[in-house]
């Protein structure tokens, strides 16, 4: 990140702290995941229960088709693909060197 990041007062002041510790430049000083989770913003979230997927979400979408973008913002939707590859193409652009030591397991 180069500059600072502005966040809009209309966020709360838990909210504002969160993203203001995830953005700390010097990696020494970053919130680990247990302080991250300790954070005041998610005061309200019981971690145990819902890595047991004990809680019920507040907002569940209705899905009429898994291959359609019907619940996706309008806004997201109208935006170019400049990062994607067109027809196949290799993307050019992309440092794959960046991802070497990520792992994906499909549970």
């Amino acid at each position: 990140m180069r500059g600072e990041a502005k966040i809009m007062d209309y966020f709360s002041k838990d909210f504002k702290s969160l993203i203001e510790c995830l953005l700390e430049k010097n990696v020494a000083r970053r919130p680990n995941i247990d302080k991250v989770m300790a954070h005041p913003f998610f005061k309200k979230i019981d971690f145990a229960k819902l890595e047991k997927k004990l809680v019920k979400p507040p907002f569940k979408p209705k899905i009429a088709n898994l291959g359609k973008v019907s619940n996706a913002e309008k806004l997201w939707l109208k935006q170019e693909l400049d990062q994607s590859p067109k027809n196949g193409e290799k993307n050019k652009t992309a440092d794959s060197s960046l991802f070497k030591s990520f792992t994906y397991m499909k549970k």
